[in-house]
């Protein structure tokens, strides 16, 4: 299963960072999908390299997935790493474990080694879209009336124990209290 065709896609999503896909596709039609972490500003770059990588990564096996990223080490960026470049390679990488993980019909990570975990804790950042800080308060104040309608033990925080309690207590209070107790602000200045 030789891949064919590479692709990038640069989404943007109206914050200071914008997110890139990568497609891979193979010869029978199966296609996989991968993003690189890129730094705000770099999302040009980063597609720019996945897609100098392109030449040499098509036909190649999408199941040599570690000889080619050798090879992409040693022979393209001459074993010389950059963030880019690695962001590049990562990509291509998990766009072929979901090609693997399609073709197999098992999900990616039953091929790596197992779940490491039942559930996974997420941060939704509500407040950094604003382009003005007036803005940004305004999404918080949003953002944190959305979650005082939650049960309080439906929030999940990276944060446990002390910070959670003093944030879901605040947020049930007022919305803007919440947010100054999880940047420490002074509510006078919120």
């Amino acid at each position: 299963m030789k891949i064919t065709r590479i692709e990038t896609f640069i989404l943007g999503t109206g914050s200071a960072k914008d997110l890139l896909f990568c497609r891979v596709e193979t010869e029978d039609g199966l296609y996989g999908w991968g993003e690189a972490y890129v730094t705000q500003g770099k999302e040009k770059v980063v597609a720019e390299c996945i897609q100098s990588m392109a030449p040499h990564v098509i036909g190649r096996s999408a199941f040599n997935i570690r000889h080619t990223g050798q090879v992409m080490y040693e022979d393209f960026a001459i074993k010389r790493g950059s963030p880019e470049l690695l962001a590049a390679w990562s990509a291509v990488e998990i766009a072929s474990w979901d090609i693997l993980g399609k073709r197999a019909g098992l999900p990616v990570y039953n091929l790596i080694g197992g779940a490491s975990r039942e559930r996974v804790r997420v941060y939704a950042n509500g407040w950094s879209r604003g382009t003005t800080i007036e803005e940004g308060v305004e999404s918080a104040d949003c953002r944190s009336r959305r979650w005082a309608l939650l049960p309080r033990n439906s929030i999940h925080s990276p944060a446990p124990g002390a910070i959670l309690s003093i944030a879901a207590t605040r947020i049930s209070r007022s919305p803007m209290s919440g947010q100054c107790a999880m940047r420490s602000v002074p509510n006078s200045s919120c």
